[in-house]
C-alpha cells in the first residue's frame, strides 16, 4: 500500500514538473514538504544549498502567498480536494524571499499521505507573464463592459435615415421614433415600418437619351412620356 502511494505521488510530481514552472508538495497542515529545486528557484531562496538542507522544508506555504489571496487559496484547496468537484486553477499573487510579489496560476491535486493517513497536496505553479496578465484583465474588463452596455442607447437613427433615403422614403418633419422590436416582428411588419413615413412625390418626367446611330433601320423605340403621350423614333 505504501509503495502504491509513493508511485501515485511520484507520477503526479513528474507531470507537474513538465507542465509547470515549479511544484511543491504540502503536508495536511499546508507546510512545505520535500521542496523541489524549481520551487526554491521561483521563490529566490536556498541558493548554493542542497535539497536535503533546503530552508523551505517545513515552512508554511501561506508565507509565500500574497495576504490578499489567503482566503481564496484556502477555499481553493478545500474545494479542489473534493473529488466530485471539477478540476480548476486559481490565479493568485505570490511573493519571493525578498517580498517581491508576482502573479501565478496554481493547479492542485490531493494525493495519499506519506507520513499520515490524511491526504497531502501537490501544487503546480505557473508564473504568469505580463502579456498573460494583460490579456486576462482586458477580457475581464470587456465582459464587464458588455454587462453595462445598454443596447437601447445605440444611435440607430442615422443609419435608418440613410437607408430610408436610399429606398426613396423620407421621415415626416420632427419624427424621431424608431419602430419597436415587437412591431418589427409582428404580422403588420410593413405597415409598422411605414406609419411615420410619407412617399416622395410621384415621378412627373423621364428624360431619355437615345443613340440613334446604334439603331437599325427597322428598329423603332416607343416610350411613355408626360401625360401618357407616345412618340416613336426611327
Amino acid at each position: 500500500m505504501r509503495h502504491t502511494e509513493e508511485r501515485t505521488g511520484g507520477a503526479a510530481q513528474r507531470l507537474l514538473s513538465v507542465t509547470c514552472d515549479a511544484f511543491v508538495r504540502l503536508a495536511p497542515d499546508l507546510s512545505i514538504f520535500e521542496p523541489s529545486r524549481s520551487l526554491s528557484d521561483l521563490l529566490m531562496c536556498g541558493f548554493g544549498s542542497s535539497i536535503a538542507a533546503n530552508p523551505l522544508d517545513g515552512v508554511p506555504i501561506m508565507r509565500y502567498i500574497n495576504e490578499a489571496d489567503h482566503q481564496r487559496f484556502m477555499d481553493f484547496i478545500k474545494e479542489s480536494s473534493n473529488e466530485t468537484n471539477p478540476a480548476r486553477s486559481l490565479h493568485v499573487g505570490m511573493k519571493d524571499s525578498g517580498g517581491v510579489v508576482f502573479n501565478v496560476e496554481l493547479f492542485h491535486v490531493a494525493v495519499p499521505g506519506l507520513r499520515t493517513e490524511e491526504h497531502e497536496h501537490l501544487i503546480g505553479i505557473t508564473q504568469e507573464s505580463c502579456t498573460d496578465r494583460l490579456e486576462r484583465c482586458e477580457a475581464s474588463e470587456f465582459d464587464r463592459g458588455l454587462e453595462r452596455l445598454d443596447t437601447t442607447s445605440i444611435p440607430l437613427q442615422a443609419g435608418l435615415d440613410d437607408m430610408r433615403h436610399i429606398l426613396g422614403y423620407k421621415l415626416q418633419h420632427g419624427c424621431g421614433s424608431v419602430p419597436s422590436r415587437h412591431s418589427r416582428s409582428s404580422g403588420s411588419h410593413s405597415t409598422g415600418r411605414t406609419d411615420n413615413l410619407t412617399r416622395l412625390r410621384n415621378l412627373e418626367k423621364v428624360s431619355i437619351v437615345v443613340d440613334v446611330q446604334r439603331l437599325g433601320p427597322s428598329e423603332v423605340l416607343r416610350g411613355s412620356l408626360q401625360d401618357g403621350e407616345s412618340s416613336g423614333f426611327g
